[in-house]
């Protein structure tokens, strides 16, 4: 039976060959490699749900430059110093950006309303400036409940 089916035998074997593969290239970590800045602004400000830094009360967040460089853990750690430690502990360890500085730019934006710019540079011979740095920014508002887990 399966000498007079051979065409069809073998148009099935491809089909299932094809599908196989192309499930299989339709996973996430196939061949596409997140650059490690954007990586780790998505660790701490995840483009769904809330994330580390939605997270921080508000009342911590306070204007100025966090530059990872000139930081230190104090021996008594607010949430907003831990997760800062955590970001500046990301930041230096990543292999893939080399001589990494990571920066938080928090900013009294409007009235109950902070904006903060995560930033991260690091030096790549060959590249332009422009070309290794990366910001998010994300806007949290003193009313939107996060830090409080509602």
């Amino acid at each position: 039976l399966a000498r007079s089916r051979k065409l069809g035998i073998f148009l099935g074997l491809v089909t299932a060959a094809s599908f196989a593969i192309l499930t299989l290239m339709g996973q996430p970590t196939w061949g596409i490699e997140t650059p490690a800045a954007q990586e780790i602004g998505q660790e701490f400000i995840p483009e769904e749900g809330v994330g580390p830094i939605r997270a921080l009360p508000y009342d911590e967040l306070r204007p100025g430059v966090y530059n990872t460089a000139q930081f230190t853990l104090p021996a008594r750690p607010n949430k907003f110093e831990r997760i800062f430690a955590e970001f500046k502990a990301r930041v230096e360890t990543e292999k893939k950006l080399p001589n990494a500085q990571g920066f938080w730019v928090v900013e009294e934006w409007q009235d109950n309303l902070k904006k903060l710019t995560l930033r991260i540079t690091w030096e790549e011979p060959g590249r332009k400036k422009e070309e290794t740095a990366f910001d998010k920014v994300v806007y949290l508002h003193y009313d939107s409940g996060y830090s409080s887990g509602e």
